[in-house]
Parts: structure tokens; C-alpha cells; sequence
């Protein structure tokens, strides 16, 4: 698999190549903004995952781009069949739902218990459905995966821009890469 990183920190960026070995993961790392990427890169990907947030600790939020026109943008760099996976904090995850639902034909959520995150998988009816089925033969333990009811309309969030992101976001972007390696194996 040819797998494609974009972080805006560089600092982010050398930190996860002293602690988590980052350059021997062999993928492709792009040092600049998301949203630059999604504009410039005209690749197509079968998976994306967006785990993009800006500022810091507790104030921390999607950037104002998503969900329009982040999601729009993803979506024009996925595949046929191709699947886009994005971390929100569950404050924000209804305001990202709906812009997921306008542009997908189906949409997941997982959710963690005791966990401020909530993932959505939007892709293909077919593919989510085959995800779904197998969520429900094996055993996630505390992870509960459901397809969301539609959302109605929502007041506009205030989202303040920052440049910098956590490292404990590109962790996560990792190890759902590796988990949903594991997932298309079997």
C-alpha cells in the first residue's frame, strides 16, 4: 500500500520521528496545511483519514474548512468505492454528520465508551454494510458501531483558526491506519 501523511507542524513532524520511529514506517510524509493538499494533490486514495484539528488542549477544534469544503474536497480524491474516515469530538460530531450525510450515500459512527471521540466512516452503502456486519459478529468490546439517523438543521459553529496540531492526533491517525489495514486483510 502506498500510504500519503499530511502534517502542518514541523515540529510535530520531528517529534514522531524520535519517538515513534516515523521515517521507518516507509510512507510518504507532506509538511504542509490539509486543506493545501486536498486543493493541490490530484491523486485518488481508497482510504482517507481526516484527523485534522486545530488548536490546543481543551480549545481544540475542527478547522473551519470542515465540514465545507474539507469534505467535499476528500471526496474528489477517493476512489470508486473508496471510504473516508474522520475523528470528531463528539461537541462537534452532529455539525460533521450532516456535512458527511450530504455528500455520501452512507455513514457509521463509532463510538468508544468513556471516550470524548466519535468516528464516522462514510463511503459506499455496500462497503459499510459489509464493515457493519462484521462489527456485529466480532467482538469490539467498547466500541459501538451504528448508522446515525439524519441530523436536522444546526446553528453555525464559531471556530477560531490556529496552525498548530497535537501530536497525540497524528498517534491516532496511526493506529487507525494500522487498524483498518488489519480490517481490509481479513
Amino acid at each position: 500500500a502506498v500510504i500519503v501523511g499530511v502534517e502542518l507542524d514541523a515540529e510535530v513532524l520531528r517529534v514522531a520521528r524520535e519517538n515513534f520511529d516515523l521515517d521507518a514506517l516507509e510512507i510518504e510524509v507532506c509538511e504542509m496545511d490539509a486543506l493545501q493538499f486536498l486543493r493541490e494533490d490530484k491523486r485518488k486514495f481508497d482510504l482517507i483519514i481526516d484527523d485534522v484539528f486545530a488548536g490546543y488542549a481543551r480549545s481544540v477544534k475542527k478547522p473551519r474548512w470542515l465540514p465545507q469544503p474539507g469534505f467535499r474536497l476528500a471526496r474528489r480524491r477517493l476512489q470508486p468505492g473508496g471510504l473516508l474516515v474522520t475523528n470528531a469530538l463528539c461537541r462537534e460530531a452532529k455539525y460533521l454528520q450532516q456535512g458527511l450525510q450530504r455528500l455520501f450515500p452512507a455513514l457509521l459512527r463509532l463510538r468508544v465508551s468513556d471516550y470524548e471521540n466519535e468516528i464516522f466512516l462514510a463511503g459506499p452503502t455496500k462497503c459499510l454494510s459489509s464493515f457493519q456486519e462484521r462489527a456485529e459478529v466480532q467482538s469490539l468490546q467498547d466500541i459501538t458501531v451504528e448508522r446515525p439517523g439524519a441530523v436536522g438543521p444546526l446553528l453555525p459553529r464559531s471556530i477560531k483558526d490556529s496552525r498548530y496540531v497535537r501530536l497525540g492526533r497524528l498517534a491516532l491517525s496511526l493506529s487507525l491506519t494500522a487498524l483498518l489495514r488489519v480490517w481490509r486483510q481479513k
